[in-house]
């Protein structure tokens, strides 16, 4: 995002209103205009939220899309929102739906119910990004009406100003380490990222490698469960 306002972009971000996310956002005031909605506290309870929330805040970005009018919006992960959103817009606008993950985190109420949304949503989609092959093919599978050509992959990339390497050596006497192999694990500590099977991996790994360390990085469990 903050490449395309360098380039001349009017570059807009919609998010929930939230102070971390508006904090990073003071951080970064590199040309882009943030939006934070607020949900009333209301639909924050459970076992509304999940249903009521979802529903006050893509309505309300709907509304907000359409006081903008943009060339493109680029909506993330959720069917459902592209439906409820473009359901405000005043006139035409290209949707474009990035996915990030499979389907679980993108339901509302039954799956029955989920799916009518979902291929709704995908219709109201211009075109459909995935992260890797595997999301792509998983959606092509489980959600068959979508024009193969309509989706492509379009792997994560890397902010290179961020991450970049440091000297080997130095980083491994930092942490303790000297010669022996290092198997680096880097994401959500969580079942759905295969962890427990990476454990039991790594188990088999030591009997022919005896000196071999598994370093795993990542915040525990899934982002929308509570701790």
């Amino acid at each position: 995002s903050g490449r395309l306002a360098k380039m001349g972009s009017e570059v807009h971000i919609l998010s929930i209103d939230d102070k971390q996310a508006q904090e990073a956002a003071l951080l970064h005031n590199n040309g882009i205009k943030y939006h934070f909605i607020q949900i009333p506290d209301v639909l924050k309870k459970y076992p509304i939220n999940r249903l009521g929330k979802g529903i006050f805040y893509f309505r309300k970005v709907g509304k907000v899309i359409n006081a903008i009018a943009p060339d493109l919006v680029h909506y993330q992960n959720y069917p459902t929102s592209v439906l409820l959103s473009s359901a405000e817009y005043d006139k035409p606008v290209k949707n474009v739906l990035h996915l990030h993950n499979m389907d679980y985190g993108w339901n509302f109420m039954a799956k029955r119910m989920d799916r009518f949304l979902f291929k709704r949503g995908f219709q109201h989609s211009n075109l459909v990004f995935t992260c890797s092959d595997f999301i792509r093919d998983f959606t092509l599978n489980n959600y068959p009406y979508i024009n193969s050509q309509g989706i492509r992959t379009i792997h994560n990339g890397v902010n290179i100003e961020t991450f970049m390497p440091y000297d080997k050596q130095k980083m491994r006497a930092e942490f303790g380490f000297q010669d022996e192999p290092i198997i680096l694990f880097a994401g959500r500590i969580d079942p759905r990222k295969g962890v427990h099977i990476l454990l039991k991996a790594f188990q088999e790994a030591q009997k022919e490698i005896k000196d071999a360390k598994l370093v795993i990085i990542g915040p525990m469990g899934s982002y929308w469960h509570k701790k």
